[in-house]
């Protein structure tokens, strides 16, 4: 006849800790262990919640970052609008010449040069 074994595992609750009550049916590390403690079966549920906690991370810090680029887009927004009304203004009261021409690109650079830098 087949000799019965114990899981090796410790488990706790609340009043404390005590052996497992399952019976050992994987033999591991020279010991035995039920399906849910064993060294390997335990290994695989630690990985699996690891690769479920760096996925979350990985997805906080995307949000995070989308997030950002969306603050920084609307931090500009003003001044790209102001830019645009200030050409806009110019060109209707001016006639195009060098001078302008100049002034416009200055302008609209100082206005391109914040919306990628900050």
């Amino acid at each position: 006849m087949l000799e019965e074994h114990n899981c090796e595992a410790r488990v706790y609750d609340r009043f404390g800790g005590s052996n497992c009550s399952r019976r050992g049916v994987v033999f591991e590390d020279d010991k035995w262990w039920c399906r849910q403690h064993s060294p390997s079966a335990t290994k695989a549920r630690r990985e699996a919640a690891k690769r479920r906690s760096d996925e979350d991370i990985r997805q906080h810090e995307q949000g995070w970052k989308q997030a950002h680029e969306r603050e920084r887009r609307a931090n500009c927004f003003n001044e790209l609008v102001a830019a645009l009304e200030w050409i806009d203004t110019y060109l209707a009261n001016q006639p195009l010449d060098q001078q302008a021409k100049f002034l416009i690109t200055e302008k609209v650079k100082e206005a391109l040069a914040k919306a990628k830098n900050t």
